[in-house]
């Protein structure tokens, strides 16, 4: 139909692609949300022909990521930002009134305005793959959401869990989502628009049950502002009251709760407009976006990284194990001591178990992430591996003789690299055939949480290392730098001043 959404139908049933071109991912907006109204139109006009529709994808990984930021960032009127809020309420009210069935068939991300978007659908099917995930993170950049998303969430799971997402930015995974209401059916990525058929074949919804819990705290007054109460408390405490988007938000919630959908959203709007132009919405964005420019690759590799060799199971090693797996590539851990490997397996097992209860992994992905890893308590068994990260004690001749042992046991294209928190990349390398492959690849503890790796770059290590490095550490989802072999490298030439600073301020 469009460059943005190609339309089929088969067997009376319309199946909409959404895939935005020239972008890596599907964004929301003025030309996206334009191009969706004109579909709209023409799905009500062939309602006759029609018996239900899909709206799927075509991009890997991802729904729709969330509403254009750049075009936010640069809304500097209030009035402005709530007529754009109010274009797309229209619009996603168009979608939600269709006189026919309409599934949102959603592998990938699916936040901001995309989840906004699938829940004014009738019904959402999604798949159990650990890249799929629903929220709604617009608070956490310091505005509100604009397309309904304060009104349509609560109504389909809850105040609580509705107020829980909006506040804290949290992502739901596949399993919590049919759990929680939020989303119809969990399948594999294959079956999925055989599920969404399914749901078709159903007709239009009807209204959906609602829990003990959710009637004895939404369906009366008293429960309703306990748990704005609550919330309102909760926020403050964590937030110290740095972060009125928050509040905005809850505001939005409970107006929309007492006085109806309609009033819901016109408040949500304007609430959207005073928080679009807010200083702290800027920063917030800003940061995002500077985080974003450093998280993505703007050229592929030309070898991908297959096999990981970890050598020390302590606390970092076994860290960077249990992440190396998850990210689905084979792991070789090596320590001379079988109970640090015992423990670091023990903990990849935690891991992921928790992961699971959490509905973050299927339990075919929980099952396959321990299988991935091998391990031994002597340096063998490397011949494979891409790249070697070492994470011994921090001692130069400990490592020394490690990476001696390492360069006679790796094949000659095995990136090296030490975890060093101080010690000289330049030093290290000088004992190893091809120093050019050596670098520093430093973790932050925990390894799961901290988003920074340090990249470091020693005399020798080459550019072709240093990109490879880069790579491989955004696969993992880190933010890389890239640091000269200076004493502290980046962070802790920072911090440890702030330290001494801070000890004599103590003293004096």
């Amino acid at each position: 139909m469009t460059d943005i959404f190609q339309l089929s139908v088969d067997d009376r049933v319309a199946v909409i692609t959404f895939d935005l071109p020239d972008s890596k991912v599907n964004i929301l907006n003025r030309p996206v949300m334009e191009a969706f109204d004109r579909l709209l139109d023409t799905l009500a006009s062939r309602k006759e022909e029609l018996r239900g529709a899909i709206i799927k994808s075509g991009k890997e990984g991802t729904f729709i990521a969330g509403a254009d930021l750049a075009m936010i960032e640069a809304i500097n009127d209030r009035e402005e930002a709530s007529r754009f809020a109010r274009q797309g309420q229209k619009i996603l009210d168009k979608l939600a009134c269709l006189p026919l069935p309409v599934v949102a068939a959603v592998h990938g991300a699916c936040l901001g305005g995309g989840l906004e978007l699938a829940l004014a659908c009738h019904y959402r099917v999604v798949t159990d793959d650990s890249r799929t995930f629903l929220g709604l993170p617009e608070t956490q950049l310091g505005i509100i959401p604009g397309f309904g998303g304060t009104q349509r969430l609560p109504r389909l799971v809850g105040l609580v869990e509705a107020l829980t997402m909006i506040t804290t930015g949290r992502r739901v995974f596949a399993e919590k989502a049919v759990r929680i209401g939020l989303a119809d059916a969990s399948v594999v990525r294959e079956h999925l628009l055989d599920a969404a058929l399914r749901l078709i074949n159903r007709g239009m919804p009807g209204r959906r049950k609602k829990g003990l819990s959710r009637i004895l705290l939404e369906a009366n007054p008293l429960g309703r502002k306990i748990v704005f109460s609550r919330t309102r408390a909760a926020v403050a405490k964590k937030s110290g009251n740095h972060y009125p988007a928050l509040f905005a938000a809850i505001d939005a919630v409970e107006h929309g709760s007492r006085r109806g959908m309609q009033e819901g959203l016109a408040t949500e709007a304007r609430l959207l407009g005073e928080m679009a132009i807010t200083d702290v919405s800027k920063r917030l964005l800003s940061v995002f976006r500077l985080r974003e420019q450093f998280s993505r690759d703007p050229v592929e590799p030309a070898r991908e990284v297959a096999m990981v060799g970890v050598i020390g199971a302590g606390v970092m090693g076994g860290g960077i194990m249990t992440l190396v797996a998850e990210k689905g590539m084979k792991v070789r851990l090596i320590d001379l001591a079988f109970p640090e490997i015992g423990r670091a397996l023990k903990a990849l097992h935690r891991q992921v178990a928790k992961k699971r209860q959490k509905g973050i992994y299927s339990p075919t992905e929980a099952k396959w992430m321990p299988a991935r890893v091998t391990y031994d308590t002597e340096v063998r068994g490397l011949g494979g591996a891409d790249l070697i990260v070492e994470a011994v004690v921090e001692k130069m001749p400990v490592k020394k003789e490690v990476f001696t042992k390492l360069d006679a046991s790796v094949g000659p294209d095995t990136l090296l690299t030490s975890n060093t928190s101080s010690l000289s990349i330049t030093e290290m390398a000088r004992d190893v055939s091809n120093p050019g492959r050596f670098g520093g690849l430093h973790f932050f503890n925990p390894v799961e949480k901290m988003p920074l790796v340090e990249i470091i770059r020693g005399a020798e290590t080459t550019p072709d290392t240093v990109s490879r490095l880069i790579h491989f550490a955004r696969r993992l989802g880190k933010i890389p730098i890239e640091v000269r072999d200076r004493p502290g490298f980046l962070v802790n030439r920072l911090l440890l001043p702030a330290l001494n600073e801070a000890a004599r301020i103590l003293e004096e």
